[in-house]
């Protein structure tokens, strides 16, 4: 069986485990041991995953198979936030708190 006989074919639920793993940028031996398989099983299967996906290698499919993003969106890096949301800050070095209320005469 050539480098590419399994290309473009699915990826088993398996695979796609040691896939989430290496990922993470566990090792084979890090893979073995938290799917509690061999070694040497692990290296068949990404043998597997490297002609299904046509990939070089693990670095490979790591960068084809990054983790999703997370369901709700980060802090931008400066620290800013929505204008209107309950703890944008209303000025440089303001607290989230609320302004005293305004006197009536």
């Amino acid at each position: 069986m050539g480098r590419t006989a399994l290309y473009g074919r699915a990826l088993s639920p398996r695979e796609r485990e040691v896939v989430q793993w290496l990922t993470m940028g566990l090792s084979r031996a890090d893979i073995a041991a938290r799917m509690g398989l061999g070694e040497e099983t692990i290296k068949t299967h990404l043998a597997v995953i490297y002609q299904k996906l046509d990939a070089a290698g693990r670095y490979e499919v790591a960068a084809r198979h990054r983790p999703s993003a997370p369901a709700t969106p980060a802090t931008p890096a400066d620290g800013a936030r929505k204008p209107g949301s309950p703890s944008a800050p209303t000025s440089p070095g303001a607290r989230n708190e609320p302004a005293p209320p305004t006197p009536r005469e």
